[in-house]
């Protein structure tokens, strides 16, 4: 019994070790600043906004037509295309595309329903509404993304962010330029 922990212990910790090497050697490899290897990373979430929200659906009831107040929570994650960025070695100057947005989403398991012609709590099932849900968030990135504040604010994160992302990524102490789309 003994014996089978031991050599479980050994195999995990040598498993750990061989992992712990891989991981520490790949990260050295990329030693010298690479535009592509760069460009080859997730993209580049700068902001996160959440929402809180009221969407209307309307169902056909027993006794007609029959509008649901759904209420809901939604996070619209805007950010940049790292494969759109560029650099420019002659005047050592990365450029950021407009932000977009990268994700968005609702908590389905907290929409909440309220019938609203008899502001009782209804039956609705979310599954039922999800037509309506999906086009409700459409509808809310496109606020985001038209939002000016939003925007200028995602890019100028953009490149403070960037610049973290390059000294933890490669060995460098150069100092970047940056432009706008």
């Amino acid at each position: 019994m003994k014996k089978n922990i031991l050599k479980k212990l050994i195999a995990l910790t040598l498993l750990v070790t061989i992992s712990v090497t891989l991981i520490s050697c790949e990260q050295i490899s990329i030693r010298k600043f690479d535009v592509n290897a760069l460009k080859k990373t997730s993209n580049l979430i700068t902001l996160e906004c959440h929402f809180k929200n009221v969407a209307v659906y309307t169902k056909q009831g027993f006794f007609g037509p029959e509008r649901q107040l759904l209420e809901y929570t939604a996070t619209i994650n805007v950010g940049i295309d790292m494969k759109a960025i560029s650099y420019d070695k002659t005047t050592n100057t990365i450029t950021i595309p407009k932000p977009k947005v990268i994700s968005k989403n609702y908590d389905a398991d907290n929409v909440k329903t309220i019938t609203a012609d008899y502001l009782v709590f209804s039956n609705l099932k979310v599954e039922e509404a999800q037509d309506e849900m999906s086009k409700t968030l459409d509808e809310l990135a496109t606020k985001v993304e038209e939002n000016a504040s939003i925007m200028n604010r995602a890019q100028n994160l953009a490149a403070t962010q960037l610049d973290l992302r390059i000294k933890n990524m490669f060995d460098t102490s150069t100092k970047f330029n940056y432009s706008f789309e």
